[in-house]
């Protein structure tokens, strides 16, 4: 009974978002965002994750942060609402970095594209689409099953092949890089006790590898991708798409030395993004052990 009630509600706050229009709609996101994080336990979460990651902010300048960062939150939701209303108009995502993906294509095996939870991070599969094809994405199943069955049907148009992770997950994956016709998408910043330690943002924590593991045994290109909104548009759902040249994982006798130094790369450049522009990445996620 919970997990409907839970339904219901989050289906009638994303249907108010959707009847008001892209831009109110997003608007409205933001500022429930902003409200959000005044009230709700995951509060403590962003300031807790700003206070290990950003020690050299003052209080008001880490409280300031966390508020932009709720709004970014709380758009992404609105956006979230609109996304086949935003899909359908190309001018709503440019694309920066192409002939990385075109110089990685050339290499005719599959490419692996790896991202954070930064800025509209469900618009990365319609650049990865536009440049690479159809493509496959790994995703964390939700924990209530009724918003699990929308959510998936609600994420179809722009992401066709979505594979739920766990053992049937990775032979999912295992075999599509067999036949090498799909990419790959994989967003691979959140804690997993099972993971492979890494660097992140100056804290010591872990991390999924399998991208990386996958990457240096098949000799699979990795090529970092991340989303920004563009300023002084219309409405804040204009974005550009950006591809880092592809990353090839060296294949020494050391494995476990080629995947710490692929991951580490890997996480050198997430830091950069979210230092360069903190607010857009998702810090209500328990990151990081304290």
């Amino acid at each position: 009974m919970r997990h409907i009630v839970e339904t219901i509600i989050a289906r009638a706050i994303l249907g108010i978002y959707r009847l008001l229009g892209i831009r109110r709609g997003t608007d409205f996101g933001e500022l429930t965002g902003s409200w959000l994080g005044r009230i709700v336990q995951e509060r403590h979460v962003v300031l807790g994750n700003l206070a290990l990651t950003m020690p050299h902010l003052s209080d008001d300048e880490r409280h300031a942060l966390a508020e932009k960062a709720w709004r970014q939150a709380g758009r992404f939701i609105g956006e979230f609402a609109q996304m086949d209303r935003i899909i359908a108009d190309p001018e709503r995502l440019h694309l920066q970095g192409e002939q990385h993906v075109e110089a990685a294509k050339a290499n005719g095996k599959t490419i692996i594209f790896v991202s954070c939870h930064y800025g509209n991070w469900e618009m990365l599969m319609v650049g990865i689409a536009r440049l690479a094809g159809r493509a496959a994405s790994l995703y964390r199943t939700a924990s209530n099953p009724y918003m699990e069955k929308w959510i998936v049907k609600k994420r179809g148009p722009h992401m066709p092949i979505q594979i739920p992770k766990g053992r049937q997950g990775a032979k999912t994956m295992l075999s599509l890089i067999k036949q090498g016709t799909t990419p790959l998408c994989l967003l691979i910043d959140q804690r997993m006790t099972e993971g492979d330690k890494v660097r992140f943002l100056g804290q010591e924590t872990t991390a999924p590898s399998a991208a990386v593991r996958l990457a240096r045994q098949y000799g699979l290109p990795i090529i970092l991708t991340h989303i920004k909104r563009r300023p002084n548009e219309k409405d804040g759902a204009h974005f550009t798409q950006i591809f880092d040249e592809a990353l090839y994982i060296p294949k020494t006798d050391n494995a476990e030395a080629d995947i710490e130094a692929g991951m580490q790369a890997i996480f050198d450049q997430f830091d950069k993004w979210i230092y360069d522009d903190p607010a857009p990445w998702f810090w209500m996620h328990d990151r990081f052990e304290k």
